[in-house]
Order: C-alpha cells, then structure tokens, then sequence
C-alpha cells in the first residue's frame, strides 16, 4: 500500500503542477493502473496459480507452478477504491473532465437484459472507449 500511497501522491503533485490536458490524464490513467493492478495480485494471485494447477492435473499436464505466499494486507480493496476517489477528485479539481450517467433504473445484473437502458449503456461505453483510443488503425 505504501506503493500506492507513493504514486497517488506523486500523481497528485504533477495534476497540480501541469497544465498540460495528455500529463494531466497521464496522472489520471498511472496510479489508476497501479492500483488496481496491485488489488489485482493481492486478490487474484494465487487463485490464479491454484487455478493454472488444477487445470494442467485434470490435463494430466505435468505442472506445478508457485509463487511467494502472499498475505492479503487488510483493508487493501477499500484503501485501493479511497485512493482512486482521491486521483480522479484531484483531476477534476485540476479542470479534468470525466463523464459519467447513473442508470436509476439498473438493477444488478441489468446489462445481462435486454433493455432500451442496457442498449444506452452499451452505447456509452463503446463511444467512451472509442474517443479514448481514437480512430482505428488503417492497413
């Protein structure tokens, strides 16, 4: 956690330095990414390597990988979600724009039903993604 606490802050710093909109979203994107990777190998980890394990037995694949033991610190998944409210709250703060639309009507699991609100959701997601990665490669 100390890992991430160090970027938030150094990411904290560059959205109150840089004026630039690519650095600003740089400083947005980086400890995003770092924190959510490191949520990633604390939770998944060892599931993971258990899981690659029991697949190559019931393969009857001669495989036995480990890994460290690793101890999930406490707290990690809550201190990961305040760390990321606290960056994208900085990049507003900074003249950042994020968008976002609540969906009052969703229920759990509703994009998983056929809806006018699941074909909007859709949408968005596939123009957000879009307009982040910009037009496709031409060959």
């Amino acid at each position: 956690m100390a890992t991430s606490t160090v970027v938030a802050y150094l990411a904290g710093l560059g959205l109150a330095r840089w004026d630039d909109p690519r650095l600003r979203r740089l400083c947005l994107i980086a400890p995003i990414t770092v924190d959510l990777s490191l949520l990633g190998f604390f939770k998944y980890a060892n599931f993971g390597l258990h899981t690659a394990n029991s697949v190559a037995a019931w393969l009857h694949v001669p495989l036995h990988l480990s890994g460290p033991d690793i101890v999930l610190p406490v707290g990690i998944s809550f201190y990961t979600f305040h760390t990321i409210t606290y960056i994208v709250d900085a990049y507003r703060r900074a003249g950042g724009r994020i968008e976002h639309e609540h969906f009052p009507e969703a229920r759990h699991g509703f994009a998983q039903l056929e809806s006018p609100a699941t074909d909007k959701c859709v949408a968005q997601v596939l123009d957000f993604v879009g307009r982040q990665t910009g037009p496709p490669a031409r060959s």
